[in-house]
């Protein structure tokens, strides 16, 4: 990818739109995510229009320009984190200049994740090149006791494995990790970061691992929904709250299968959800929402 250019054409429409709320308005307005929405002529235009009326530069691009990627789970998981520059612009259809270096890319991954004390966490990572330069992934802030594990080139994108077995010490706690892709040969190396943040749980009312499939904000309902191992025939009360601890509601857990419908104000709607049973929290996930802006 061509940041240089990534900059040029998507700078004018994010500082257009300087608060997040206000830029998911208008993807929502645009219905940047229907099908066939990459392809809609009017939608290159209505942006200029939008940023023309505010007063701003109005970007030079196309609809060529511009891949919306709205099949591409990747990228719609980074423009539901908030991570508008992945989603908006991928202008590796832009040819860079002969000669041009351009910095690799981060495969964007969803953030907080969940790690469980005594069972191993592994979290796959990946980069590509433009140029199909040699990369060198690392990390940096790695918790106690998680190692990075280089794989090598998979489908032709460099690969490597942040695995972990945390321990009962790190329980409760979150630990943000640095990742970085950078070019092996070239000087200077360009490099591209991207972080993660993991969340350690502690296996609580003979749950030993919780997965939220499902955490999304839309027309005015949070619904939350997930699975454990192993299941519970007797039932559990799970807590939902925010990243807080304000609680939000609550559901029970039957077999290993669980789900909520929360009634909820758009100002209201937090960026990240935990789940509790019995005083511990057992997961946490980005709520995702295409309506509003979170707190």
């Amino acid at each position: 990818m061509n940041k240089q250019n990534l900059k040029s054409i998507c700078s004018p429409i994010l500082s257009t739109f300087p608060t997040k709320s206000a830029l998911v308005a208008l993807f929502a307005s645009l219905s940047l995510f229907s099908s066939g929405a990459s392809s809609q002529p009017g939608y290159a235009q209505r942006v200029k229009t939008e940023c023309a009326k505010a007063g701003r530069p109005v970007p030079d691009f196309s609809v060529n320009d511009c891949n919306i990627c709205h099949k591409n789970a990747n990228n719609m998981q980074a423009y539901q984190s908030g991570n508008f520059l992945d989603v908006l612009c991928q202008v590796g259809s832009k040819p860079a200049e002969p000669g041009t270096n351009t910095a690799p890319m981060l495969e964007h991954m969803a953030t907080p994740q969940t790690a469980y004390v005594g069972q191993l966490f592994k979290l796959p990572i990946a980069a590509s090149d433009s140029e199909d330069d040699l990369l060198k992934l690392s990390a940096k802030s790695l918790p106690a006791g998680a190692k990075l594990k280089q794989v090598g080139k998979v489908n032709g994108k460099w690969t490597a494995e942040l695995r972990w077995k945390p321990k009962k010490k790190q329980a409760g706690k979150s630990f943000t990790v640095k990742l970085i892709a950078a070019e092996r040969k070239r000087k200077p190396s360009l490099v591209a970061t991207e972080s993660v943040t993991l969340f350690v749980a502690e296996p609580a009312a003979g749950i030993e691992a919780m997965t939220i499939a499902q955490s999304r904000y839309e027309s005015g309902i949070l619904s939350v929904s997930g699975r454990v191992s192993p299941s519970s025939p007797g039932g559990v009360d799970l807590l939902i709250k925010d990243l807080h601890g304000t609680s939000l509601g609550m559901t029970r857990l039957e077999g290993d299968a669980w789900s909520a419908s929360i009634p909820m104000e758009s100002q209201s709607v937090p960026c990240v959800l935990r789940i509790e049973a019995l005083g511990a929290t057992l997961a946490v996930a980005p709520v995702h929402t295409a309506e509003t802006g979170c707190r």
